[in-house]
């Protein structure tokens, strides 16, 4: 009796280790297919599967699969010749952590606490970005092209009209998504799924807010020297492009590894 219950969190740690290795190597599969729309902020979906190991995992190993994908993503493909920031890795693991602690600790609350804060975050976000591109001036209207400022360079660059156009979209997604989780009503959908899904936005929300806008916009701030509200600014518009594009993927994926992990 003794050794079966010796191996049983053998086991389980194994696979967990598994399971985490796999969540790694699907992140650092996505990590070449990244593109910039917005100056110093690269969109890719690296994340999702970071923050789906931190759902389905626990915030402690979903922390672990965010720090390995940056440290292997940096040995990896980086070629700018940057010294490692282990502060961005910070970010990375902070980016797996959220989700757990918010399907683990916060798993027992109600759907409306959930939408609740969904939609805090959404007008503080916007009610930030506006303040930080007024006060600083970093965005403009000039010569039929949307500038902005690059906290890289301080100069004023043109965004292509297919970035105006995925920032506008992003805009709408987000707001579609907000006002989709709180009002929307579908007949096939039961009221554990909405609250899961509700979960998944605000566990992706945490995660981008916390990890990728506040802890790497300051650490690239920092690193570089560029100014900080310009960099927020930045980092916020990028937000409204991945938060809603990574949680109604994670929304869609959950449930089919949820299922998957429960064979294996």
């Amino acid at each position: 009796m003794s050794s079966n219950a010796n191996s049983q969190p053998k086991k389980s740690k194994i696979k967990m280790l598994v399971l985490s290795a796999l969540f790694a190597a699907m992140a650092l599969v996505l990590k070449p297919f990244s593109f910039y729309l917005l100056p110093v902020a690269r969109f890719s979906f690296i994340a999702v599967p970071i923050i789906i190991a931190g759902i389905t995992l626990g915030p402690v190993w979903g922390a672990a699969v965010g720090a390995v994908v940056d440290l292997a993503g940096y040995l990896m493909f980086d070629t700018s010749g940057a010294a490692m920031n282990l502060f961005i890795t910070a970010a990375f693991a902070i980016v797996g952590a959220m989700p757990g602690l918010v399907f683990h600790y916060m798993k027992d609350k109600k759907k409306g606490f959930y939408d609740t804060i969904n939609i805090a975050s959404y007008f503080i976000l916007l009610i930030g970005v506006v303040i930080l591109l007024t006060m600083e001036g970093s965005l403009k209207f000039a010569n039929g092209f949307v500038n902005v400022i690059s906290p890289a360079s301080g100069k004023w660059i043109e965004l292509p009209h297919l970035a105006v156009i995925a920032i506008v979209i992003a805009f709408v997604l987000y707001s579609f998504v907000v006002i989709r989780m709180i009002t929307g009503r579908k007949q096939d959908t039961s009221k554990e799924e909405q609250r899961i899904n509700s979960m998944i936005l605000l566990s992706t929300t945490l995660s981008i807010v916390l990890g990728f806008m506040l802890v790497e916009g300051t650490a690239l701030a920092v690193q570089y020297g560029w100014k900080l509200s310009i960099m927020y600014s930045i980092k916020i518009l990028q937000g409204f492009i991945t938060i809603p594009s990574y949680s109604l993927i994670a929304i869609m994926l959950y449930p089919v590894i949820a299922k998957q992990m429960k064979k294996f």
